[in-house]
């Protein structure tokens, strides 16, 4: 990195739109042909060549990166709360009756 300069900020969406789509098409699970094939609304034997490039440009790299962290660290934070609640629920002293599969 130049003297001076500062790193990307892939927390932003890429300035490129097609590239953007293409990393969101790819964070959804789909493959980078796929992804390529959206989001340039391409033919499989561009795509083919293309996704192939695409995955080594360094901005797409960040983004893909910094997209899946941030989904991983969302799955985490929900299992978090879903096991707060269930914690709450089963400590408590006072649980409900269950008649025939209806809480009373």
């Amino acid at each position: 990195m130049a003297k001076g300069s500062r790193a990307p900020d892939y927390s932003k969406p890429l300035a490129n739109d097609r590239r953007e789509r293409f990393c969101q098409y790819l964070v959804d699970g789909n493959s980078a042909l796929y992804a390529y094939e959206k989001a340039y609304n391409a033919n499989s034997e561009t795509a083919r060549s293309g996704s192939s490039r695409l995955l080594t440009y360094d901005d797409v790299k960040g983004r893909v990166k910094y997209l899946r962290e941030s989904i991983s660290e969302e799955r985490a934070a929900r299992r978090r709360r879903k096991l707060a609640v269930c914690e709450s629920i089963w400590s408590d002293e006072s649980k409900p009756e269950v008649i025939d599969g209806v809480v009373v």
